[in-house]
């Protein structure tokens, strides 16, 4: 296997799509991969995936706008709409006409959108758990209404700096069948930047303050645009977006889609 990136450091370029300067990866050679991450993590989610299909493929990583180590000044770009436009202008600064996606979370919404718009450049899409069109996660609900009381900002990254509230229902517990992977790398790469900057705090937290759901009510149309095979890969035990949800999005793609069940698994199962 190849070494693994270090995504603790900025990266040695920053992709500029106009708006922002995007921390940008590559690793491997041969047909490309782009890989687009989901909130509140960054393309560090894709750390033991990438190494692998380096052996087979060129793999592209990036930082969205708010995330990692990306430069960025303008908070109102950081929405799905926002991300969607960045990460098109993206694809075309990478010169890339032919590509596969590997996508998770709300970075697989975005990542359908962009697909939509020049299908004939899409080969393959590999997505997982990620929201459904015409379904809205209660949990999501729940931390909506959080996240925009006065002071519930702060109160959530006082739970992500106490253990056993980040590993609970309250922080991120929901999101891994083993609660304890919610320390230890995930922890490096994904909560201890938000809590050391708060600017990092406040790229990540942009995304979910006019965060709506009527914002993944057009992935149907967009599925419908989407030509090529996709592959679901979906943690059979996940809250957010259940797996029989998952399943009524099979018919809605052009080109076919299949699914694939990890069992027990939940949001981040591809992180365990």
């Amino acid at each position: 296997p190849l070494a693994a990136l270090d995504f603790t450091r900025p990266p040695e370029t920053l992709l500029d799509v106009g708006h922002a300067r995007l921390a940008y990866r590559r690793l491997g050679q041969g047909p490309d991969l782009l890989f687009v991450h989901g909130w509140p993590v960054t393309s560090a989610t894709f750390r033991d995936i990438a190494p692998v299909l380096a052996q087979r493929f060129t793999c592209h990583l990036i930082d969205l706008p708010g995330a990692g180590h990306s430069e960025w000044d303008d908070p109102r770009r950081i929405s799905i709409a926002g991300h969607t436009e960045t990460l098109c202008r993206a694809i075309d600064e990478l010169g890339l006409e032919r590509y596969g996606l590997v996508a998770h979370d709300s970075g697989a919404a975005i990542g359908r959108y962009a697909a939509a718009r020049q299908p004939e450049r899409l080969v393959a899409l590999v997505m997982g758990n990620t929201e459904i069109p015409g379904f809205t996660p209660p949990l999501l609900t729940r931390l909506l209404r959080l996240l925009r009381l006065p002071g519930g900002q702060a109160l959530f990254r006082l739970a992500m700096r106490v253990g056993f509230l980040r590993r609970s229902d309250l922080g991120l517990g929901t999101c891994f069948s083993d609660r304890s992977l919610v320390d230890g790398a995930f922890y490096e790469h994904t909560v201890a930047p938000i809590l050391r900057s708060k600017r990092a705090a406040a790229g990540q937290m942009a995304l979910v303050t006019d965060f709506d759901p009527a914002d993944f009510d057009d992935l149907v149309e967009a599925h419908a645009a989407i030509e090529a095979p996709v592959q679901l890969i979906w943690g059979s035990a996940d809250p957010w977006f259940p797996l029989e949800q998952a399943r009524g999005m099979l018919g809605q793609f052009t080109g076919g889609a299949e699914l694939a069940v990890l069992e027990g698994g939940k949001v981040f199962a591809h992180e365990e």
